[in-house]
Formats: structure tokens, sequence, C-alpha cells
């Protein structure tokens, strides 16, 4: 579930290290709220969390599906 205030749009936007960065920051925010027992708290930054990681994958995704031009069609077929 993604949280409500973000905008997919300006998470669009990020860098996949800034994305990175803001994904480490919210894990350390999570694990404190897990010490505390606050659950509110828990639900509202796993969703954030959830929003960047949801974000981070699909430029990684992205970045991956685009390649380097490598169609793997000078590799041997075993099948």
């Amino acid at each position: 579930m993604e949280h409500p205030f973000l905008s997919t749009t300006d998470l669009a936007t990020m860098s996949i290290d800034e994305l990175q960065t803001k994904i480490s920051e919210l894990t350390g925010k999570l694990n404190f709220a897990y010490q505390m027992g606050n659950l509110d708290l828990q639900r509202q930054v796993k969703m954030a969390l959830d929003s960047y990681t949801k974000a981070r994958n699909k430029k990684l995704d992205d970045m991956y599906k685009k390649g380097d031009g490598d169609d793997h069609s000078d590799k041997i077929n075993i099948s």
C-alpha cells in the first residue's frame, strides 16, 4: 500500500541513489518505531517505505529492461 501523502510523480523524479538514501532513513525510523512499540507510527513508516521501495524497483526494472543492447543472441542455446 502506498502512502497517500507521497506523490508518485515526485518519487519518479528522484534518482536511484536518492531513493535508496530515503529507504535507509525510513528503515532506521521503522526500527525505532518497533522498539517503541508504536503501531500507528509503524504503519505510517511502512507505507512510506513501500512507496519509496516501489519507486526504486520501478527505476531499476526500467534500467535493466533498457539494458546495454545485449540481447544475448550470441549465446549457445542448450534447450
